[in-house]
Formats: C-alpha cells, sequence, structure tokens
C-alpha cells in the first residue's frame, strides 16, 4: 500500500463526517498548542505528559466535534405531549382573564371567529381574597397560589350561571380521586319542577305523534322524575340554595348539585363513606342510597350547614312581617352594636342561624294536603 492509498483510506468519513486522519491531525494540534511558547525542557515534560493522557485527549475531541455536529440536528417532540402542553397553557391563561395564542396556517382561509367578552356583574362573584386573611386566622389555609386559582374560576361561575345571587365561598372537601370546591348562591328565581316535568311530557307526546320524530331520538326531551310529594320546592327550606361544584380549577367547569329530597338526607345519615371526587359514581355501602354522589354530597353539605353555623345571640331578628313560605328568615338587627365578652364567652350566647334539619329530612314540618273529599266532609 503507497503512502496515497494509505492517507485516502484514513481520510474516509464516517456517517458525522469525521476521519480517522483529521482525529490524528486535532490530536497533533492539540498537542503543539499546548506547548507552543515553553522551553525545550518543559516542552519534554509536556510531551511525556501529553503521551500518557493521549487517550483522554482522544476522547475529548471525539467529544467536541459530536456535541457540535448534534447541535445541527433537528429535536423532535411529541406531539401529544406538546398538545397536552399547549391546552394546559391555554386553560391558565383563559382563567386568568387573557386570550390564548391561536396559531393559524396560512394555507386556511377561514379565520377564526373572536369569542365576544362576557359582561358580568361583579356582586355575583365570591370575594374570596378579601376573606383569606380571616380564614387563615383560624387555621384555614390552602395556599396563595390554590386561592388565586379560585378567586379566578369564581368569576367562570358567574359567566357559566348568571342567576345567581349572594355568593359565599362554602369550603373544600377532600375526595380519593378529585377534590371538591364548593360555592353557595341562592337564584334570581327559582324553577317550578312539576311544571317543567309536565313540559317535557307534552313536548314527548307531540313529538310522538310526528311520524319523523319518532325515529329520530334527538327530538326526544329527557323527563325529569317523579318529584317527591314531601319535598320542600326549590326557594324553600333545605332547598333555598343552590350550591356549585368544580373539581378543576384550571378547567373551571362549575357544577349544580341536585335538590335535596327527605329521603334522601334519611338515607345519607346511615351511609359512612368517602368521596371518590366523581360527581357520577355510586355511593357504596350497606345502604342503598337514592342517588349517585352529587346528591349524596348535596346532603352532607346541608346536614354540615344546619349543625354548624353559628351567629351571636340578637345578631339577627325575625321580620316584622312574617314570612309562611320561609318560616326560618332571618334580617340583621341594626341594634345589636358588638360582641360582648360577658355574654358570648358562654355556650348561651351563641344561636344557630339556618333552620334545623328535622329527623323526617325537611326543615319544615310537613302537612299533608287536604284533598277534596276530605273538604267535603
Amino acid at each position: 500500500m503507497t503512502i496515497e492509498d494509505a492517507t485516502s483510506y484514513l481520510k474516509r468519513p464516517n456517517k458525522d463526517g469525521n476521519s480517522t486522519y483529521n482525529h490524528l491531525v486535532n490530536i497533533i494540534e492539540h498537542i503543539l498548542i499546548q506547548q507552543e511558547g515553553k522551553n525545550i525542557k518543559k516542552g519534554q515534560e509536556i510531551i511525556n505528559n501529553e503521551f500518557d493522557n493521549i487517550e483522554s485527549i482522544s476522547k475529548r475531541i471525539k467529544t467536541q466535534n459530536s456535541s457540535s455536529t448534534n447541535n445541527d440536528q433537528t429535536i423532535f417532540f411529541n406531539e401529544e405531549e406538546t398538545k397536552d402542553i399547549q391546552n394546559h397553557t391555554d386553560k391558565v391563561l383563559t382563567l386568568f382573564g387573557k386570550k390564548p395564542v391561536q396559531v393559524v396556517n396560512v394555507d386556511e382561509e377561514e379565520k377564526v371567529e373572536e369569542k365576544e367578552e362576557i359582561v358580568i356583574d361583579p356582586t355575583k362573584v365570591v370575594d374570596i381574597i378579601s376573606n383569606v386573611q380571616l380564614l387563615k386566622s383560624v387555621g384555614i389555609d390552602l395556599g396563595d397560589h390554590e386561592w388565586n386559582l379560585l378567586q379566578y374560576s369564581c368569576i367562570e361561575l358567574v359567566k357559566q350561571h348568571s342567576k345567581i345571587t349572594n355568593p359565599r365561598f362554602f369550603g373544600k372537601i377532600y375526595g380519593v380521586e378529585n377534590n371538591y370546591f364548593i360555592v353557595e348562591t341562592e337564584l334570581e328565581e327559582y324553577p317550578d319542577l312539576k311544571a317543567e316535568r309536565e313540559a317535557a311530557i307534552a313536548a314527548n307526546a307531540e313529538n310522538a305523534e310526528n311520524e319523523e320524530n319518532e325515529e329520530n331520538e334527538e327530538n326526544k326531551v329527557i323527563i325529569p322524575p317523579e318529584i317527591d310529594e314531601k319535598m320542600e320546592q326549590p326557594g324553600s327550606g333545605c332547598n333555598k340554595r343552590v350550591y356549585y361544584v368544580c373539581q378543576n380549577l384550571y378547567e373551571s367547569q362549575w357544577s349544580m348539585l341536585p335538590w335535596l329530597t327527605p329521603d334522601a338526607i334519611k338515607k345519607s345519615r346511615e351511609c359512612h363513606t368517602l368521596f371518590t371526587g366523581n360527581l357520577k359514581s355510586i355511593v357504596s355501602g350497606r345502604i342503598s342510597f337514592p342517588g349517585n354522589e352529587n346528591l349524596f354530597l348535596r346532603c352532607i353539605i346541608e346536614r354540615i350547614l344546619c349543625s354548624t353555623i353559628i351567629s351571636p345571640i340578637n345578631y339577627y331578628k325575625k321580620p316584622e312581617e312574617e314570612n309562611l313560605d320561609d318560616p326560618f328568615a332571618l334580617e340583621c338587627n341594626e341594634e345589636f352594636s358588638s360582641i360582648n365578652k360577658e355574654e358570648h364567652h358562654e355556650l348561651s350566647g351563641w344561636v344557630h342561624s339556618r333552620g334545623h334539619l328535622r329527623l323526617e329530612g325537611r326543615q319544615n314540618k310537613y302537612i299533608k294536603p287536604e284533598t277534596d273529599e276530605e273538604n267535603k266532609e
């Protein structure tokens, strides 16, 4: 083999463009650079040291060449992970009132329509931040980050359910899979459940008469279940207040809990189970509960409220005009000045400010309506 053949053989590059010839040249240049400017004696010492470390020099030069080559390579990302990160970023931006960045291809002719901003009433938004210091003083703290998320999430609650009034943050209930953030509200106008059920039945009857609609299941209206005659109607008793639940503050999807029935409250007293964090899950245990976890959660909330909400005596008073529909109606007593240490130091200085939950599962005693035959007698 001639010198020319040997040189051409050593100059053959690999897949990264590096060759043995160039690598040897780089090693020699490295040794000469280290020796430059030194005297012969010191240079001799350097040469001996470089000879002992020639393997490490070769490895260092290979690493430098490979790193410079990798910088030119294309980096590939997992598309599913990228979409998840983008969706999470969009949710956070939307929650904090900022518009997500929308990437539109140049080839697409359709323009992205901007959603109109919903104007909300600030009095319907729960003021979380102003109550944080008070809650912290009694040992209740969710962390500054979660408090801020909850405040912005309450704004989304008003956008989704604009008919609410007098909102109040009830609390956070921990579950096995998810947690529940709960807000207590009232409604500007309460629904008539009997009228809604009759309207749904009538709508389905009209659709059944039309042959075209019989085959189309989408036109069928879901008929609400039969209403328990002992149930307190929305806007009175246990159903005076409405509760909304959110499981993920980033998504801020608020769900309304169902109306209470006496049977559900009585059965909930016999159920002893943990919340799963899924509103649609079945309530496990030896008792057959008449509903899913959303109804069970609503029963637990009502039992907590009727047992734990107290106020200083004489802080509230009954209105001058008696309300027959709501015998537990109260109004603030203007004559109440401040808490007296001597009077309110004892338990006798405090009273329950919510209606008592009776054994029958109602706040108001059930009185069976008289029938026409009883009226004739």
